[in-house]
């Protein structure tokens, strides 16, 4: 009973700080599950493309989130294991605090992922090739570019490190999805209405 009571009294608290209890026996012990999954480009092992979404991992990500005490990362291409690690990829896109998503070259898995994260209302920060053109709907999200990453990785490390912290503070992060949800929650009916018939094609008899 003195155990489960500890466990109670410290839940709320641990669950503010990201921080959850394993109950082991007659000891509580916490753990900190603070993982961060990168979205990133997954092209032909050796090619251009995946040399330098690797390069932009190890040289800047890494160093970035080292510096906001982060110990942990994940990304889909380098975790070995054996069956499909694609279920586990969107469950922890769903589930973590903060993630990280490289939108250079505009890959499909990178879209789609990016997609699922919105969704979650969740902070995620965009980085990409200064060379990326952005289809109109993603267009105008907030991203953080860079030029070269050989070489040239301090700006993006600097600014990646800013951007960790400022995406874990109280502040909501907005992207197009989540500014949708805002704007219909300000909408009363009529409003609703007028935008539906405002968007719609007539169809022709």
């Amino acid at each position: 009973m003195k155990n489960r009571c500890l466990g109670q009294k410290f839940q709320k608290s641990a669950t503010q700080h990201k921080i959850y209890a394993l109950f082991i026996g007659s000891e509580v012990r916490f753990v900190s599950f603070r993982r961060l999954p990168i979205i990133t480009p997954i092209d032909e092992e050796g090619s251009d493309i995946r040399e330098e979404a690797d390069a932009v991992i190890d040289r800047a990500i890494v160093p970035a989130l080292r510096a906001n005490g982060y110990k942990h990362y994940i990304v889909a291409h380098r975790i070995i294991k054996p069956g499909r690690i694609t279920n586990d990829i969107f469950t922890l896109i769903e589930i973590c605090d903060l993630v990280i998503a490289n939108l250079s070259y505009l890959k499909p898995n990178v879209m789609y992922e990016l997609g699922a994260r919105h969704a979650t209302g969740k902070p995620i920060i965009h980085i990409c090739n200064h060379k990326t053109g952005f289809p109109f709907d993603t267009a105008d999200v907030r991203r953080i570019e860079y030029k070269n990453i050989i070489g040239g990785e301090l700006p993006l490390i600097e600014k990646l490190t800013d951007a960790i912290r400022k995406a874990m503070s109280p502040e909501k992060l907005m992207d197009p999805i989540n500014q949708a949800k805002s704007t219909k929650k300000t909408m009363n009916d009529a409003k609703k209405k007028q935008l539906i018939e405002k968007s719609a094609f007539k169809i022709e008899e």
